[in-house]
């Protein structure tokens, strides 16, 4: 009886597993995370701290940040915004990456 428990518990994890990585695929495919990832990317790249970002965009650090974490839903205006602050069109900062 143990044993037939224990497999169906490992069944059930396996499942979990493969729901989860389902869900973090579709997450990295939104533009809230295209658009978190871009940014990052491209102030490293310039070696631009979000303090600076925050600075030259008009916005508060702790907001940049947040949009970083892909945890704020920002309007069109803000990303243009940003993307002004970065000499960018907003639609670099919402494509995928070319590979």
């Amino acid at each position: 009886m143990l044993l037939i428990v224990c497999r169906l518990i490992s069944i059930t994890s396996l499942n979990i597993s493969l729901i989860r990585q389902r869900i973090l695929m579709n997450i990295k495919k939104t533009l809230k995370y295209i658009l978190a990832k871009n940014l990052r990317q491209i102030r490293a790249e310039r070696n631009i701290s979000q303090e600076e970002l925050a600075e030259i965009s008009g916005y508060h650090r702790t907001y940049i940040g947040s949009i970083e974490r892909s945890e704020r839903n920002v309007t069109l205006e803000t990303v243009e915004t940003i993307a002004q602050a970065l000499k960018l069109s907003p639609l670099d900062l919402l494509s995928e990456p070319r590979k």
